[in-house]
């Protein structure tokens, strides 16, 4: 057996084996987003640093792109649809925007930024997201944000006749600031930094030319130091997907499946994709299972020579009572 092979195996096992926790991961990214969030298998961009390392032996020469995404629970904007603006403000009130709230909010905000030179990739992350509870009597708003400055590299172990059976070994370093923000019924604030190194592993196998398969460790191996708390050890997410092409109807599918092995936190997140006009427009779909949440994603992209715009829009069940809204561009030669 080739050495390559016998060192993808291992990984493979050890990951299965080990799998202990799992963390559903933040979508920054259009196109992702849209299908659900499946793109273990299929990431081939720029954000393959995010997604899954490995990746990046399967894009091409050149590419960057960028991406941003809102989401809130929990504060009315229409009759049925509950929608956050409170992000939009520069130095918000936090006072004035809860304290006469009764019921809990949950958000998050976050964007992306990355670019990629054959199979060399490097991008920055920022992730915020907000608790309220008007019942907590110790901290009733809290407020953590954490910005990662990531650097990818991915190797192709195999390299068969006609790609078929290839398979890449990727891997993500990282370096990141973090903050939480806690403010008690009187909105007093309590403010706590941090900074942490990290890493993240992928595996990609490329069956044929229309099959794909692929293999996340997100934070395989990540610490984060806080000042006051010390030392925290941030659990690892495990991620399988899969791709399917179907060239004759130009559609394509895609699934990741989280922990696999251990409760809580499995997570099921399924898409599929329509290309029109001899690949001009793209449309999306997609449906996502994390504990008791669920929900139903979709979007298009417009795709112009190297140049792509991916928007996607989301809500949790069909009750709108919580929506996300994605976009991004980039390029890719």
């Amino acid at each position: 057996m080739p050495r390559g092979m016998i060192l993808a195996v291992v990984l493979i096992l050890t990951l299965l084996t080990f799998s202990q926790f799992s963390q559903a991961q933040s979508i920054y990214h259009g196109r992702a987003y849209a299908l659900g969030g499946a793109y273990t298998a299929i990431t081939d961009d720029y954000s393959s640093f995010y997604f899954n390392p490995a990746g990046l032996a399967h894009t091409g020469f050149l590419g960057a792109g960028l991406g941003g995404n809102v989401a809130i629970k929990g504060v009315p904007l229409l009759p049925g649809i509950e929608l956050g603006q409170g992000f939009m403000i520069r130095s918000p009130d936090w006072e004035s925007i809860f304290a006469d709230k009764e019921r809990p909010v949950t958000g998050n905000f976050g964007a992306m930024a990355g670019l990629r030179y054959k199979t060399v990739g490097a991008g920055i992350l920022h992730d915020g997201q907000i608790f309220f509870d008007p019942d907590d009597d110790q901290a009733r708003l809290r407020i953590e944000q954490k910005t990662s400055y990531n650097l990818a590299y991915s190797y192709q172990l195999l390299e068969p006749f006609l790609n078929i059976g290839a398979l890449s070994l990727g891997i993500n370093v990282k370096i990141f600031s973090a903050e939480r923000i806690e403010y008690d019924p009187q909105f007093q604030e309590e403010l706590e930094t941090a900074w942490g190194v990290g890493s993240d592993l992928g595996l990609m196998l490329q069956v044929t030319d229309n099959i794909s398969l692929g293999i996340k460790a997100g934070d395989f191996f990540s610490n984060v130091f806080w000042e006051e708390e010390g030392t925290e050890r941030l659990p690892p997410r495990y991620v399988l997907g899969g791709g399917l092409v179907l060239p004759l109807i130009d559609m394509s599918f895609s699934m990741d499946i989280g922990n696999l092995v251990h409760e809580p936190g499995t997570f099921l997140r399924a898409g599929i994709e329509k290309r029109f006009f001899r690949g001009l427009l793209d449309l999306r779909g997609g449906f996502y299972r994390e504990g008791d949440d669920s929900g139903y994603t979709g979007g298009l992209g417009v795709n112009i020579g190297p140049m792509n715009v991916d928007i996607a829009l989301g809500i949790e069940g069909l009750s709108f009572s919580k929506t996300s809204l994605l976009f991004g561009m980039g390029a890719d030669f």
